[in-house]
């Protein structure tokens, strides 16, 4: 599970990862991820008690949040990283050509997609 964390909400994807046909660091990677939603609600619970502030746990669908559009791309139309088989956390942007951190980015198309999930609703 990829996470960002913003003062009100713990945003996740959930992630049915397996560990086949995978190996190197990205199977170490995915291995050492939690698996259960429960440990994040205990840890949310624990944020709750320590700080005494109302704390939501958000889920998103985990559906290319590091391949999806390269947030801060100065092009039009932006662009999407593009990934070296030897290399999964850094990419390239199709359209302007800049590194790009792929965890950065997940985390950020995560919180994208939280804030989405929690506007009102006109």
């Amino acid at each position: 599970m990829i996470w960002h964390w913003d003062q009100k909400n713990l945003n996740i994807e959930l992630l049915d990862v397996s560990t086949d046909h995978i190996r190197g660091s990205l199977a170490k990677a995915v291995s050492s991820m939690p698996d259960d939603l429960d440990l994040y609600i205990r840890a949310v619970v624990v944020a709750q008690t320590l700080t005494t502030k109302k704390l939501t746990l958000v889920t998103v669908d985990p559906y290319k949040t590091s391949q999806s559009e390269h947030i801060g791309c100065s092009h039009i139309p932006v662009g999407k990283p593009i990934r070296t088989a030897q290399q999964y956390d850094v990419a390239h942007c199709s359209a302007c050509n800049k590194f790009i951190n792929t965890h950065t980015l997940a985390a950020q198309h995560i919180a994208l997609r939280c804030k989405k999930y929690l506007q009102p609703i006109p």
